[in-house]
C-alpha cells in the first residue's frame, strides 16, 4: 500500500459498533458516521446498509428542477440534473472517482460515491519533499482522468474541463493512484484553465518541505519546465491538451511512447466495491438481466487471484439469487480442485461449503462447514450455515445448539460490515429455536435498515403464523400435558385417554391438511411434535402399540436425533417384545442426550435390552444375519459392519468363531437340502445359491479382517474360521 494512503477502516468499525439512533440512518439505507460542509453544501460520510461499502453524499448544490425559476435561469442551457445523470454513465476509470448513484434527500439532491479517506493535501500537509518522478506521476494520473472524461463527456465545439482542479479533489487509492472527483460545478471551465492548475498543484509538490532559494536537482528542473508551460501567464502559451501534458510526462518518466495505462479490472480493491454496489443496486431495481452483466466482473476477480474469499462470495451469493445451477456447479468443481491442489487452504472449505449449500446438497455442505469449523471455531456465519444443514437433515436436536452457539457470537460481534447479513441470520436462528419474540426484534430492525424482501415477508409470515398457533393450541397442549402426567390408573383407560386422542387427532389432522408440517419450524415444529407426543401416550395407554410406534416414527422423522422420540421408539418395540430392533434407539438417545442427569432410565432400558438380546437364540441368529448382510456384499459397506459390531459388542467374545461359523455352516446345509443342484459348487454353478452364499462368507471374512479397535482380534479369529469353512466346503 502506498504511503499517502491510510486505512479507515478500524476507526470505521468503531463508529458503526455504537448503536444507530433512527435520525443516523438516510433514505432508510445511509448510517452516517460523520459529516461536514463542502463547496456545494452538506457532506455526509455514510455506511450503505444495503451493499455494505462505505460512501460519501455530497451535496450536488442543486435543489428540486420542477422548481419554475430554476429552471426559468437554465431555459438556455442544459439541465444540470441531466449532467449529473450523465456522470452516473460515464465508464469506469481508475483514475476517476466513482459515482454510486443520485439521491434526493428532500428538496436537494446528493451524489453518492465512492469513499476515499485522503486527498492531495493529506500529502501536502505533511511538509515532507515529493520527488520530482512521484509528482509526474500524480500529474499523469489526473492527465489520464481527464482525457477519459473528455472522451465520454465533450460535446461538439464544447469539449469537456473540470473547473475546479485542486488538491481536495484529487484523492488516492489503496495502490497509490490517484482519482479525480468533484466534477458537478456549474462554472463555465475551460481545459486551459484545468492546465494551470494542474500546475500550480505539481509546483507545490515540488517545493513542499524544501527551504528557501534550495536549488533543484536536475531532474526537477527538467519537471519545472512542464510546469511552465502549464502555468503561462497567457492562455494561448500554455499546454492546449491534457494528450499533449501527457506526452511531455511520459517523456519525462522515460515511458514509451505508445503507453496505455493499465485497465484498473477487478484486482483493484476500488473496482471490486463499485462492482459490488453496482450488482447491489440492479438487484434492488429488480434488474437481473444487469446484475447478469455486472457478474462476469467477479469471474474475471477470480483469474487474479482464485483465494479472493470475498469476491468467491459475491460469485456464489449472485449465482444463487439467481438460480444459475450450472454455473454454481461449476464454481463448486474449481473450488475443490484447488482444494486438492492446496490441501493445507482450510479457508477454501467455507466458499465450497457455501457453494454446496446454494445447490442444496447439504451433506458435503455440512462436511465442509465441520472441517472449515476445525480451523476456525469463531465464524459465526459458517455456524449458522452448518446449523442449517443439521437442521434440514432434520438433525434438529443438534441444529439448536449450533444456533444457539451462533446467535450467542452475533450479538457479541460488534463489526457492522456484516450487519445485513448478521441481522437475516440472527432472526431465522431465533425462529428455529422457537422464540418468536426475539425472532421478530431482529426482523423488523432488518426491515428499517434494509427495506423488506421476499425472505423478510415469508419470514414474517410464519412468525404470525407461530404465534396464531401458539394462540390456538398452546392451551389444549397444556392441558393434554396436564391429564397425562397427573394419570392414576383408572377402571375404564378408554374413558380417560379416548377424550385427549380425539382432540390431538383433530389438531394433528390440521396441521398436516394445511401443509404446516411441510417447512417444521420454531413454534410450529415444537407444537406438531408435541402434539405427536402425546399422541403417542395416549394410544400406548390403549394399548395400541403399533400407533404409538407409528407416532414415534413420525417424530423421528422430523427430528432424527430427539433423544425423548429415540427413547420412547425403543421403549415401545422392547415392549413389543423386539428388543433386537430397540438396542439401537437406546443407545442413540444415550448418544445425542444433552443433559447426562436425564439419562439413567435410558442406560436401565439399555442394559434390559443387552441382557435380552445375549440371552436370545433368535437374536444372536438376526446379528449374524445382519452382519452378513452389510458385510458380505461385493462393494461392501465397513462403515455399516463397524456401526452394528459396536452396537452389538457383548457378542464379540471368545465364542464368536465358533458361533459364526456354526451359523454359516447351518446356512450351507439349508441351501444344499433345499437344492440339491447346489452341492457341486463348480464354476460352472457360480450363479447359484451355494455359490453366491459361499462369496458372501468370503466377503464377510475380508471385512472382519479390517475391523480395527478393541474388536480387532476377535474379528481376525471370526475371519479364520470363516476361511476354514470355505476351504472345507469348496476342496474336502
Amino acid at each position: 500500500m502506498n504511503t499517502v494512503y491510510s486505512d479507515i477502516t478500524p476507526e470505521r468499525n468503531e463508529l458503526l459498533a455504537v448503536p444507530s439512533k433512527d435520525e443516523d440512518i438516510l433514505k432508510k439505507r445511509y448510517r452516517i458516521l460523520s459529516q461536514g460542509a463542502g463547496g456545494s453544501g452538506r457532506i455526509y460520510y455514510c455506511f450503505d446498509l444495503w451493499s455494505q461499502v462505505p460512501c460519501v453524499l455530497k451535496a450536488a448544490g442543486l435543489s428540486n428542477p420542477e422548481d419554475s425559476q430554476a429552471e426559468s435561469a437554465l431555459r438556455n442551457q442544459e439541465s444540470p440534473l441531466v449532467k449529473l445523470q450523465k456522470l452516473l454513465f460515464l465508464p469506469s476509470h481508475k483514475n476517476v472517482a466513482k459515482l454510486y448513484r443520485l439521491e434526493q434527500i428532500q428538496a436537494e439532491y446528493y451524489l453518492v460515491m465512492e469513499w476515499l479517506p485522503n486527498s492531495l493535501n493529506s500529502l501536502l500537509a505533511a511538509g515532507n519533499p515529493v520527488p520530482a518522478e512521484q509528482t509526474a506521476r500524480i500529474a499523469l494520473s489526473v492527465c489520464l482522468g481527464m482525457i477519459h472524461c473528455q472522451k465520454h463527456l465533450s460535446q461538439p465545439e464544447k469539449p469537456f474541463a473540470h473547473g475546479n482542479l485542486k488538491p481536495s479533489n484529487l484523492l488516492f487509492t489503496r495502490n497509490g493512484d490517484v482519482k479525480i472527483t468533484d466534477f458537478w460545478n456549474r462554472v463555465k471551465p475551460d481545459v486551459r484553465e484545468d492546465i494551470f492548475c494542474l500546475g500550480k498543484i505539481m509546483n507545490e509538490l515540488l517545493i513542499c518541505g524544501k527551504r528557501e532559494h534550495q536549488s533543484l536537482s536536475d531532474q526537477e528542473q527538467k519537471l519545472e519546465l512542464i510546469i511552465r508551460h502549464c502555468m503561462a501567464e497567457r492562455p494561448q502559451d500554455r499546454l492546449s491538451t491534457f494528450e499533449k501534458l501527457r506526452d511531455a510526462l511520459l517523456d519525462f518518466l522515460h515511458l514509451p511512447s505508445d503507453f496505455r495505462e493499465t485497465e484498473a479490472g477487478c484486482g483493484s480493491p476500488e473496482e471490486k466495491t463499485w462492482l459490488k454496489v453496482q450488482a447491489c443496486d440492479q438487484a434492488v431495481l429488480g434488474k437481473d438481466q444487469k446484475a447478469e452483466q455486472i457478474f462476469p466482473c467477479f469471474c474475471h476477480a477470480l483469474t487474479i487471484n482464485p483465494y479472493d474469499f470475498p469476491a468467491l462470495q459475491n460469485e456464489i451469493d449472485t449465482l444463487r439469487s439467481q438460480g444459475r445451477t450450472h454455473e454454481l456447479k461449476r464454481t463448486r468443481v474449481l473450488l475443490s480442485s484447488l482444494y486438492k491442489i492446496q490441501p493445507e487452504s482450510k479457508e477454501l472449505l467455507k466458499p465450497i461449503g457455501n457453494a454446496c449449500y446454494a445447490l442444496k446438497d447439504f451433506e458435503p455442505a455440512r462436511a465442509c462447514f465441520r472441517g472449515y469449523l476445525k480451523y476456525n471455531k469463531n465464524d459465526w456465519e459458517t455456524i449458522y450455515h452448518y446449523a442449517m444443514c443439521l437442521y434440514l437433515d432434520r438433525d434438529v436436536t443438534h441444529a439448536r445448539s449450533y444456533f444457539q452457539t451462533a446467535v450467542r457470537m452475533m450479538e457479541e460481534d460488534g463489526s457492522a460490515e456484516t450487519e445485513r447479513s448478521k441481522l437475516m441470520y440472527l432472526s431465522i436462528s431465533l425462529y428455529h429455536l422457537g422464540d418468536y419474540s426475539g425472532a421478530m426484534e431482529y426482523l423488523d430492525k432488518y426491515r428499517r435498515n434494509f427495506g423488506s424482501s421476499s425472505q423478510t415477508k415469508r419470514l414474517k409470515l410464519l412468525l404470525e403464523l407461530d404465534c396464531q398457533l401458539q394462540e390456538k393450541y398452546g392451551s389444549l397442549l397444556f392441558d393434554a400435558y396436564r391429564q397425562l402426567t397427573s394419570v392414576t390408573f383408572a377402571k375404564d383407560p378408554q374413558s380417560h385417554y379416548q377424550p385427549i386422542l380425539d382432540r390431538l387427532t383433530a389438531m394433528k389432522e390440521y396441521l398436516e391438511r394445511s401443509k404446516i408440517t411441510q417447512t417444521l419450524a420454531g413454534h410450529a415444529c415444537d407444537i406438531y411434535l408435541s402434539c405427536l407426543d402425546y399422541l403417542m401416550a395416549c394410544y400406548e395407554g390403549l394399548g395400541n402399540m403399533e400407533q404409538a410406534s407409528a407416532c414415534c416414527d413420525r417424530i423421528l422423522y422430523f427430528d432424527r436425533s430427539l433423544p425423548e422420540g429415540l427413547y420412547n421408539k425403543g421403549r415401545i418395540l422392547l415392549l413389543s417384545e423386539k428388543a433386537y430392533a430397540a438396542l439401537p434407539y437406546f443407545q442413540s438417545a444415550l448418544r445425542f442426550l444433552q443433559d447426562p442427569d436425564a439419562g439413567r432410565q435410558i442406560e436401565e432400558s439399555l442394559i434390559l435390552a443387552q441382557k435380552t438380546i445375549k440371552n436370545s437364540a433368535e437374536c444372536r441368529n438376526l446379528f449374524l444375519e445382519e452382519i452378513l448382510s452389510h458385510g458380505g456384499k461385493s462393494e461392501g459397506e465397513p462403515d455399516s459392519l463397524q456401526r452394528i459390531l459396536k452396537e452389538k459388542s457383548f457378542f464379540l467374545t471368545k465364542d464368536f468363531p465358533d458361533m459364526l461359523r456354526t451359523y454359516a455352516e447351518d446356512r450351507i446345509k439349508n441351501i444344499k437340502s433345499s437344492s440339491p443342484a447346489a452341492a457341486l459348487p463348480a464354476h460352472s454353478n457360480s450363479g447359484s445359491a451355494l455359490w453366491n452364499f459361499l462369496l458372501q462368507i468370503r466377503n464377510l471374512a475380508d471385512a472382519l479382517r479390517q475391523i480395527p479397535g478393541e474388536s480387532k482380534d476377535i474379528c481376525a479369529s471370526g475371519a479364520l474360521s470363516l476361511y476354514q469353512l470355505l476351504e472345507e466346503t469348496l476342496f474336502v
